[in-house]
């Protein structure tokens, strides 16, 4: 898998950190979390000094996204990722379920 772009990891529960590995996914651009629980979530991030944040520091685009009220929220794990003023976002993107079909 030394060429993977995206990875999805989504309901996982039972897993308590980042995969092993990851850190060297030299080309991995997109790494999205589905339905992850905020234990999982908060030792991701650069601003709240999670102790996972090394690990997934070289990846472009991280996000978590959750389903609510019928359709997809999408929260960017680290706001300051983006290079563009554009594309730093305070707020959740939302993204209807036919969106997803086309998304994933």
């Amino acid at each position: 898998m030394p060429h993977l772009e995206k990875l999805i990891i989504q309901r996982c529960n039972s897993l308590k950190g980042v995969p092993e590995g990851i850190e060297r996914l030299a080309d991995i651009k997109v790494l999205e979390f589905f339905d992850m629980p905020d234990e999982f979530i908060v030792p991701l991030s650069r601003e709240k000094l999670g102790d996972e944040y090394w690990k997934i520091a070289h990846i472009p685009e991280v996000n978590h996204t959750y389903w609510r009220n019928g359709c997809w929220e999408v929260y960017p794990l680290d706001k300051k990722r983006g290079t563009k003023k554009s594309e730093q976002h305070t707020a959740a993107i939302v993204r209807t379920d036919q969106e997803q079909r086309n998304w994933l």
